[in-house]
């Protein structure tokens, strides 16, 4: 079919049975199944070696975190006990301060015993200057007139007085 246009030629565009027989056989066209790429590297022994250390890591910071709860629950109880038995400790002082204090055995030795503190007139003391000495007393030598019952009588009573604070 001729077409006759002054300003395009169709003719180029039209097909006709006689061109396309002549030409070259249509190309065949095969279905090949292509492998995936996306997953292709994906495990490759540098990426598995990588995988297994991340995971690794996370493990080793999972059970760090676990040890570490741990301890603080440790350290919590610990603390806890610690301040109990500071107050313990506290009030087992307090008790024993007040049983044993110096104005408790003061009190009973004045009430009980009836002691009482010495005033300065009552006080006196020894200053001395030489090397300390012990001189023992020496009994004199005892006369025939002194070995009598009486004498012997009266030393003993005299013994006695001095030593129950008589006068």
């Amino acid at each position: 079919m001729a077409n006759t246009g002054l300003a395009y030629d169709y003719s180029l565009f039209e097909s006709t049975p006689h061109k396309e027989q002549q030409g070259q056989q249509k190309p065949q066209l095969k279905m090949v199944r292509s492998q995936p790429r996306a997953f292709a590297g994906a495990f490759s022994p540098k990426v598995m070696c990588t995988f297994l250390v991340v995971v690794a890591l996370i493990s080793l910071i999972v059970y760090c975190q676990v040890c570490l709860n741990e301890v603080t629950g440790q350290i919590s109880r610990l603390k806890q006990e610690m301040t109990k038995l500071d107050s313990d400790s506290m009030r087992y002082a307090s008790l024993l301060e007040s049983t044993v204090s110096l104005r408790a055995v003061a009190q009973q030795a004045e009430e009980e015993l009836g002691m009482s503190k010495l005033d300065q007139y009552q006080t006196s003391y020894v200053y001395l200057y030489e090397e300390d000495q012990i001189i023992l007393a020496q009994n004199p030598q005892s006369s025939a007139a002194d070995d009598g019952v009486f004498a012997v009588i009266g030393s003993l009573l005299g013994s006695a007085k001095e030593y129950f604070g008589g006068k």
